[in-house]
């Protein structure tokens, strides 16, 4: 399955393993991946070595973008970022609900030929806008977080 908004990073930080873990745990709040009210930099669920988290900044756009790291021995977390599986839905019921609403309209069936390749195409142009949007939020969500996370730890990032 192609799953758009992904992206995978490295951090390379000279902490002990085990003193990344409880960084981590100390900047977040235990809770399910929602937005919340806290002081804490993050909102998720810490593991053994690994931890999903959203940003808990002031701006909604933080719960865009999921954080899923591994923790591994030699102090290298491994990060995969990804549109939240919220926002996905959200896009694709706003896609179903556009489509029925111009399907069930009462001029749908009067339309020739060409008002409904008009009308077809600006709904895609507006479904691709949409999409074009969340991504952006995405990008700017996911960029806010690596940096916190990358801040907190002490650590180097790169795109792998």
């Amino acid at each position: 399955m192609i799953r758009l908004s992904t992206d995978m990073y490295l951090l390379k930080s000279d902490c002990d393993p085990n003193n990344l873990l409880q960084l981590v745990q100390k900047n977040t709040l235990n809770h399910s991946l929602v937005m919340t009210s806290t002081k804490r930099y993050f909102i998720g669920r810490i593991g053994n070595n690994s931890f999903k988290i959203i940003s808990s900044s002031m701006l909604p756009y933080g719960a865009l973008c999921v954080v899923i790291g591994e923790i591994k021995p030699n102090g290298t977390i491994e990060i995969q970022t990804s549109l939240h599986k919220a926002f996905r839905v959200l896009y694709i019921i706003w896609l179903l609900v556009m489509v029925t609403v111009f399907i069930l309209s009462e001029d749908f069936q009067d339309m020739n030929f060409s008002d409904m390749t008009g009308i077809s195409s600006l709904l895609i142009l507006g479904a691709f806008l949409f999409r074009l949007y969340m991504h952006g939020m995405y990008v700017w969500a996911r960029n806010h977080s690596i940096m916190r996370l990358s801040t907190l730890l002490q650590s180097t990032w790169g795109k792998v």
